[in-house]
């Protein structure tokens, strides 16, 4: 994954929604992609990403999975 800062990730998921089209489905995928760079940054460690879940593995050894799935 690469090093983003804010602005650059903004940027990023905004071009990422200008190409879905009108009405279309988004994923949990979609968000978590989303979320993995501002989570890296905030927590200053490693997110990686899974289909619908991130991994982040935290500077002072803790690990921690987060998941995304649609409600109907």
């Amino acid at each position: 994954m690469k090093n983003q800062t804010k602005k650059s990730v903004k940027k990023e998921v905004l071009s990422q929604t200008a190409l879905r089209p009108e009405g279309g489905k988004i994923s949990p995928e979609d968000i978590m992609f989303s979320f993995a760079p501002l989570i890296e940054e905030y927590f200053c460690g490693k997110a990686v990403c899974r289909g619908g879940v991130i991994i982040c593995f935290a500077p002072g050894g803790q690990n921690f999975r987060i998941a995304a799935s649609e409600v109907k």
